[in-house]
Protein backbone atom coordinates (compact mmCIF):
# COMPACT_ATOMS: atom_id res chain seq x y z
CA UNK A 1 0.00 0.00 0.00
CA UNK A 2 1.12 3.60 -1.15
CA UNK A 3 1.86 5.72 2.32
CA UNK A 4 0.10 9.18 2.07
CA UNK A 5 2.57 11.70 2.42
CA UNK A 6 0.28 13.59 5.05
CA UNK A 7 1.01 10.68 7.64
CA UNK A 8 4.83 10.38 7.24
CA UNK A 9 5.04 12.15 10.45
CA UNK A 10 3.24 9.62 12.22
CA UNK A 11 4.65 6.72 10.80
CA UNK A 12 7.70 6.58 13.72
CA UNK A 13 5.71 5.88 16.25
CA UNK A 14 3.40 3.57 14.64
CA UNK A 15 6.68 1.16 14.23
CA UNK A 16 7.56 1.28 17.75
CA UNK A 17 3.88 0.24 18.31
CA UNK A 18 4.01 -2.72 15.99
CA UNK A 19 7.41 -3.81 16.99
CA UNK A 20 5.40 -4.69 20.08
CA UNK A 21 3.35 -7.13 18.23
CA UNK A 22 0.22 -4.80 17.66
CA UNK A 23 -1.79 -4.00 14.14
CA UNK A 24 -2.29 -0.90 13.63
CA UNK A 25 -4.20 1.59 11.26
CA UNK A 26 -4.65 4.98 10.29
CA UNK A 27 -7.74 6.48 9.31
CA UNK A 28 -8.52 9.56 7.27
CA UNK A 29 -11.94 10.69 8.33
CA UNK A 30 -11.75 13.27 5.88
CA UNK A 31 -11.48 10.47 2.74
CA UNK A 32 -13.00 7.60 4.88
CA UNK A 33 -10.35 5.41 4.36
CA UNK A 34 -7.38 3.48 5.82
CA UNK A 35 -4.65 5.63 4.90
CA UNK A 36 -1.72 3.28 6.84
CA UNK A 37 -2.80 -0.33 7.47
CA UNK A 38 -0.01 -2.47 9.49
CA UNK A 39 1.35 -6.05 8.41
CA UNK A 40 0.95 -7.28 11.49
CA UNK A 41 -2.24 -8.26 10.48
CA UNK A 42 -1.18 -10.61 7.88
CA UNK A 43 1.10 -11.87 10.65
CA UNK A 44 -1.56 -12.72 13.35
CA UNK A 45 -4.45 -12.90 11.51
CA UNK A 46 -3.29 -14.77 8.31
CA UNK A 47 -4.92 -12.46 5.58
CA UNK A 48 -3.36 -11.94 2.51
CA UNK A 49 -3.38 -8.41 1.84
CA UNK A 50 -1.36 -8.73 -1.47
CA UNK A 51 -4.12 -10.62 -3.10
CA UNK A 52 -7.41 -9.49 -1.40
CA UNK A 53 -8.66 -5.73 -2.70
CA UNK A 54 -10.81 -4.81 -0.34
CA UNK A 55 -8.42 -5.72 2.72
CA UNK A 56 -5.79 -3.31 0.69
CA UNK A 57 -8.61 -0.38 0.74
CA UNK A 58 -9.32 -1.06 4.86
CA UNK A 59 -12.79 -2.82 4.64
CA UNK A 60 -11.44 -4.83 7.59
CA UNK A 61 -15.18 -4.19 8.98
CA UNK A 62 -16.00 -7.27 6.41
CA UNK A 63 -14.12 -10.03 9.37
CA UNK A 64 -16.10 -8.39 12.07
CA UNK A 65 -18.37 -10.66 13.32
CA UNK A 66 -21.90 -10.27 12.05
CA UNK A 67 -23.30 -9.63 15.54
CA UNK A 68 -20.46 -7.65 16.55
CA UNK A 69 -20.39 -5.23 13.70
CA UNK A 70 -23.90 -4.47 14.68
CA UNK A 71 -23.45 -3.52 18.21
CA UNK A 72 -20.35 -1.49 17.04
CA UNK A 73 -22.08 0.72 14.72
CA UNK A 74 -24.89 1.31 16.97
CA UNK A 75 -21.97 2.11 19.75
CA UNK A 76 -20.34 4.23 17.77
CA UNK A 77 -23.19 6.88 17.40
CA UNK A 78 -23.13 7.28 21.54
CA UNK A 79 -18.92 8.42 20.92
CA UNK A 80 -19.78 10.45 18.31
CA UNK A 81 -22.92 12.31 19.78
CA UNK A 82 -20.67 12.65 22.98
CA UNK A 83 -17.53 14.24 20.54
CA UNK A 84 -20.34 16.76 18.65
CA UNK A 85 -21.27 17.90 22.75
CA UNK A 86 -17.68 19.29 22.96
CA UNK A 87 -17.14 18.65 26.14
CA UNK A 88 -13.98 16.27 25.66
CA UNK A 89 -10.49 16.67 24.78
CA UNK A 90 -9.81 14.05 22.39
CA UNK A 91 -6.45 14.01 22.55
CA UNK A 92 -6.74 12.89 25.85
CA UNK A 93 -9.22 9.78 24.95
CA UNK A 94 -9.31 6.88 24.29
CA UNK A 95 -12.09 4.84 22.27
CA UNK A 96 -11.91 1.29 23.31
CA UNK A 97 -13.91 -1.47 21.79
CA UNK A 98 -13.49 -5.38 22.22
CA UNK A 99 -15.05 -7.49 19.76
CA UNK A 100 -14.61 -10.68 17.20
CA UNK A 101 -12.74 -10.73 14.23
CA UNK A 102 -12.16 -13.90 11.29
CA UNK A 103 -8.41 -14.83 11.13
CA UNK A 104 -8.04 -16.63 7.68
CA UNK A 105 -8.40 -20.18 8.94
CA UNK A 106 -12.53 -18.82 9.33
CA UNK A 107 -12.03 -19.05 13.13
CA UNK A 108 -13.36 -15.78 15.21
CA UNK A 109 -11.01 -14.35 17.68
CA UNK A 110 -11.44 -11.69 20.53
CA UNK A 111 -9.68 -8.97 19.82
CA UNK A 112 -9.50 -5.24 21.81
CA UNK A 113 -9.28 -2.04 19.52
CA UNK A 114 -8.57 1.29 20.83
CA UNK A 115 -8.84 4.65 19.18
CA UNK A 116 -6.83 7.22 19.32
CA UNK A 117 -6.92 11.05 17.68
CA UNK A 118 -3.75 12.33 16.02
CA UNK A 119 -5.31 14.75 14.38
CA UNK A 120 -8.07 17.65 14.15
CA UNK A 121 -9.08 19.60 11.17
CA UNK A 122 -7.85 23.06 10.32
CA UNK A 123 -11.34 24.59 12.45
CA UNK A 124 -10.88 21.69 15.05
CA UNK A 125 -14.41 21.16 14.34
CA UNK A 126 -14.04 17.74 13.20
CA UNK A 127 -11.54 14.12 13.39
CA UNK A 128 -9.34 14.44 10.67
CA UNK A 129 -6.89 11.22 11.25
CA UNK A 130 -7.06 8.67 14.22
CA UNK A 131 -4.77 5.76 15.03
CA UNK A 132 -6.61 2.22 15.28
CA UNK A 133 -3.96 -0.29 17.47
CA UNK A 134 -5.51 -4.15 17.71
CA UNK A 135 -4.55 -6.60 20.08
CA UNK A 136 -5.81 -9.77 21.00
CA UNK A 137 -7.54 -10.42 23.88
CA UNK A 138 -5.68 -11.88 27.23
CA UNK A 139 -8.61 -13.80 27.72
CA UNK A 140 -9.89 -15.36 24.79
CA UNK A 141 -11.81 -18.15 26.48
CA UNK A 142 -13.89 -16.38 28.62
CA UNK A 143 -17.43 -15.87 27.89
CA UNK A 144 -17.90 -11.97 27.16
CA UNK A 145 -19.45 -9.89 25.44
CA UNK A 146 -18.80 -6.81 22.57
CA UNK A 147 -18.21 -4.02 24.46
CA UNK A 148 -17.55 -0.20 23.51
CA UNK A 149 -15.72 2.63 26.03
CA UNK A 150 -14.40 5.87 26.11
CA UNK A 151 -11.76 6.12 28.86
CA UNK A 152 -10.56 9.47 29.86
CA UNK A 153 -6.53 8.96 30.53
CA UNK A 154 -6.43 12.36 32.31
CA UNK A 155 -8.81 11.87 34.78
CA UNK A 156 -9.13 7.90 34.72
CA UNK A 157 -12.81 8.08 34.03
CA UNK A 158 -14.75 5.65 32.03
CA UNK A 159 -17.86 5.84 29.97
CA UNK A 160 -19.64 2.62 28.48
CA UNK A 161 -21.80 2.68 25.83
CA UNK A 162 -25.04 0.77 25.95
CA UNK A 163 -25.64 -2.21 23.79
CA UNK A 164 -28.85 -1.43 21.71
CA UNK A 165 -32.05 -2.13 23.80
CA UNK A 166 -33.76 -5.28 23.64
CA UNK A 167 -36.90 -6.76 25.28
CA UNK A 168 -35.16 -10.09 27.18
CA UNK A 169 -38.80 -9.45 28.91
CA UNK A 170 -37.51 -10.10 32.25
CA UNK A 171 -39.31 -10.14 35.31
CA UNK A 172 -38.34 -7.73 38.33
CA UNK A 173 -37.52 -11.14 40.19
CA UNK A 174 -35.30 -12.36 37.47
CA UNK A 175 -33.26 -9.16 37.02
CA UNK A 176 -32.65 -9.29 40.82
CA UNK A 177 -31.51 -12.65 40.53
CA UNK A 178 -29.06 -11.55 38.00
CA UNK A 179 -27.90 -9.02 39.87
CA UNK A 180 -27.08 -11.02 42.87
CA UNK A 181 -25.60 -13.05 40.39
CA UNK A 182 -23.62 -9.88 39.25
CA UNK A 183 -22.51 -9.51 42.50
CA UNK A 184 -20.74 -12.60 42.89
CA UNK A 185 -23.51 -14.66 45.26
CA UNK A 186 -23.60 -18.64 44.81
CA UNK A 187 -27.70 -20.01 44.71
CA UNK A 188 -27.64 -20.74 48.04
CA UNK A 189 -26.93 -17.06 49.23
CA UNK A 190 -29.20 -15.98 46.41
CA UNK A 191 -31.79 -18.31 48.07
CA UNK A 192 -30.94 -16.85 51.70
CA UNK A 193 -31.32 -13.51 50.82
CA UNK A 194 -34.29 -13.68 48.64
CA UNK A 195 -36.17 -15.71 50.98
CA UNK A 196 -36.73 -18.12 48.09
CA UNK A 197 -35.78 -21.79 47.83
CA UNK A 198 -32.66 -23.23 45.73
CA UNK A 199 -34.80 -24.50 43.23
CA UNK A 200 -36.71 -21.81 42.47
CA UNK A 201 -33.35 -19.99 42.30
CA UNK A 202 -31.86 -21.88 39.48
CA UNK A 203 -35.26 -21.80 37.48
CA UNK A 204 -34.64 -18.48 36.92
CA UNK A 205 -31.10 -19.12 36.32
CA UNK A 206 -32.44 -20.81 33.45
CA UNK A 207 -35.13 -18.41 32.32
CA UNK A 208 -32.30 -15.87 32.20
CA UNK A 209 -30.12 -17.70 30.21
CA UNK A 210 -33.23 -18.91 27.33
CA UNK A 211 -34.90 -15.31 27.34
CA UNK A 212 -31.36 -13.74 26.78
CA UNK A 213 -30.34 -16.45 24.42
CA UNK A 214 -26.80 -16.66 25.79
CA UNK A 215 -24.55 -19.82 26.92
CA UNK A 216 -24.74 -19.07 30.87
CA UNK A 217 -25.20 -16.79 33.24
CA UNK A 218 -21.81 -15.23 33.16
CA UNK A 219 -22.64 -13.90 29.68
CA UNK A 220 -25.89 -13.11 31.01
CA UNK A 221 -24.33 -10.67 33.20
CA UNK A 222 -21.79 -9.19 30.88
CA UNK A 223 -24.86 -8.60 28.35
CA UNK A 224 -27.39 -6.94 30.85
CA UNK A 225 -24.51 -4.92 32.34
CA UNK A 226 -23.21 -3.91 28.75
CA UNK A 227 -27.29 -2.57 28.51
CA UNK A 228 -27.04 -0.77 31.79
CA UNK A 229 -30.22 -3.28 32.78
CA UNK A 230 -28.45 -4.14 36.42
Amino acid sequence: MELDKSVNQYITTVRQIERLGSCVTIFDFEKKYHTYISRNYDKIFGWDFENDEDLQKGFMDKEVHPEDIQHLNYMSGYFLNLMAEGDLDLFNVQYVTEYRIRNAKGDYVWVIEKHLVLEMTEDQQNLKYTLGIVDQSMQPNVPKVCTAQVINTETGDVKVFPREQKNYDLSKREIQVLKEIGDGLLSKQISDKLNISVNTVNTHRQNIISKMAVGNTTEAVQVAMSMQLI
